[in-house]
């Protein structure tokens, strides 16, 4: 591929952005809320446009050692959790780029479904061996935007320990 993102007028068929990626893209990921876009691809890196501003520079996500497989926004933007074929299941901060936390898992992932938001965070993944693990994550919490003034900022959590652990294994 040649390391890129297009974003296109759905109606017309034009070509509106093209966005440079870190690698070869695997799959591409949408938060209306926080007008973000996510790239994730084959050399584990990932990025996240402000779809506002394109002249925003890409906040990079880095940590996975293989191709990304799955990628997903809290439901306000504040998180990405994302499944690589590195076998690891990974919490960034989409604000900062800050890896939160990482829990290795036995398999290559493959798949993942997430709910991020004010009360919980539980995310299943599903791994080459057709097994399904549903893992909670603590210490994460993620807010709806706060507009100010035209600006939008999400409220940070704080909390001492970020951490991922299995919940459940099936």
């Amino acid at each position: 591929g040649d390391r890129t993102a297009r974003v296109w007028a759905s109606r017309k068929g034009d070509c509106l952005q093209i966005l440079k990626a870190g690698s070869a893209l695997l799959m591409c990921a949408v938060n209306d809320a926080a007008c973000m876009m996510l790239g994730a691809g084959y050399e584990g890196a990932m990025q996240v446009w402000d779809v506002k501003s394109w002249e925003s520079p890409a906040i990079e996500l880095l940590g996975h050692g293989a191709e990304i497989r799955a990628a997903c926004f809290s439901q306000y933007g504040g998180y990405v959790v994302s499944a690589s074929n590195d076998g690891s299941l990974r919490v960034f901060d989409t604000r900062t780029g800050t890896p939160l936390g990482a829990l290795p898992v036995q398999s290559p992932l493959y798949s993942m479904a997430l709910v991020l938001d004010e009360s919980r965070a539980i995310c299943l993944v599903g791994d080459e061996k057709g097994q399904v693990t549903i893992v909670k994550i603590a210490g994460v919490v993620d807010r709806p935007p706060v507009h100010v003034g035209g600006l939008t900022d999400r409220p940070t959590e704080a909390s001492p320990r970020r951490s991922i652990t299995p919940y459940l294994n099936n």
